[in-house]
């Protein structure tokens, strides 16, 4: 029954997936309630994550993705989905670090020193939005490091998943960074594919996170 729930998911999120790229790309339906669908469908189906701690940090990450696209999708608040951004990768750290079974606190100490100095230095040159970009790149890059950290020290599947979700995670938070700080050298056709990039690799990346918890069918490898 498991794996027929699994399958069933996985073809509701493939065809929403679609869907909401079809309209994107040749600007028809409304991909924006598509996508918010996607991501609420893989934060509901997150709940039968697992009941260990790094599981259940996976389920909250994917309730506070559910918040940021509210918004981000629905309400257009992009600096206060950017905030909540900062939030999951606060979340993310603490399910690596129970994962590696490093100190929780020095490991929060080793991305928010630094992302509070860039925070300071992005509100003083651009304002809130440079500010809080600056300060979710510095949790992320420093997440993605200590995955590529795990993975080198336990070569198992889902410490190699992690590490591809995050990576897909990032790649389409640039584009997310990029509508958001609007530079001047990028046309409105190149923001746009910029966003296209967003959304190719952002709900592959939560899917694929989800595959490392006992809400899939992979085996219970990740420590």
């Amino acid at each position: 029954m498991k794996r027929i729930a699994v399958y069933l998911f996985l073809a509701v999120e493939g065809i929403l997936y679609l869907l909401f790229l079809s309209g994107d790309i040749f600007s028809f339906g409304k991909p924006k309630v598509l996508k918010f669908i996607a991501v609420f469908l893989v934060a509901a189906f997150s709940i039968g994550a697992g009941k260990s701690k790094e599981n259940r940090c996976v389920t909250a990450i994917f309730f506070f993705t559910v918040i940021a696209d509210i918004f981000f999708l629905l309400l257009n608040k992009p600096l206060y989905g950017i905030g909540t951004y900062v939030i999951i990768q606060i979340i993310h750290t603490l399910r690596l670090s129970f994962i590696s079974g490093k100190s929780i606190k020095t490991e929060i100490l080793k991305r928010a020193l630094p992302a509070v100095i860039l925070f300071i230095i992005g509100l003083t040159l651009k304002g809130t939005g440079l500010a809080l970009i600056l300060s979710y790149g510095v949790f992320i890059c420093i997440n993605i490091a200590h995955c590529i950290e795990n993975y080198s020290r336990n070569k198992s599947r889902n410490n190699l998943l992690y590490l591809t979700g995050m990576i897909l995670l990032v790649i389409g938070d640039l584009g997310v960074g990029l509508r958001n700080l609007q530079p001047a050298f990028l046309s409105e056709q190149m923001m746009h594919t910029a966003y296209i990039i967003t959304w190719i690799t952002y709900l592959p990346s939560l899917l694929i996170i989800m595959s490392t918890t006992e809400a899939f069918l992979f085996e219970k490898k990740s420590k």
